[in-house]
């Protein structure tokens, strides 16, 4: 049985957050298992403080939102896609096929520009794409 625990946290500045993967340890008797005992701090996901969130950020496809999903997959044992044994292939290690990727999608940043020919400011925010 495990548990999922959810915090923030200081963290350096342009971190989203970390999580704790699921671990544990076994006492065996022979060949045989006799125990087994969860790590304590397995499945914490741990926000960061320093970020500048904001009510929009938390809606799906926000940057909150999807870093929320990301440190859940971790705490469930996900890895990134270019991580451990079993790696996707480059062509798929993006946020297109999975919250896990660092890679963004390509087509996905809007730019919103307003003012006329004189005078125009802009911004740009980040677009995720359908699943």
């Amino acid at each position: 049985m495990g548990q999922i625990t959810f915090a923030n946290s200081y963290q350096q500045q342009g971190r989203g957050g970390f999580a704790y993967s699921p671990n544990y340890s076994y006492m065996y008797s022979g060949n045989r298992v006799t125990s087994v005992t969860e790590d304590k701090s397995a499945g914490d996901v741990w926000i960061n403080r320093n970020e500048t969130w904001d009510a929009d950020d938390w809606k799906p496809g926000g940057d909150g939102y999807l870093t929320l999903l990301h440190e859940v997959g971790h705490a469930l044992g996900l890895k990134h896609p270019f991580e451990g044994n079993h790696r996707v292939l480059t062509s798929l290690d993006s946020e297109r096929y999975t919250v896990m990727s660092y890679t963004q999608a390509t087509k996905t940043t809007l730019i919103e520009v307003q003012g006329n020919s004189g005078s125009y400011t802009g911004t740009s925010r980040r677009c995720v794409p359908a699943r």
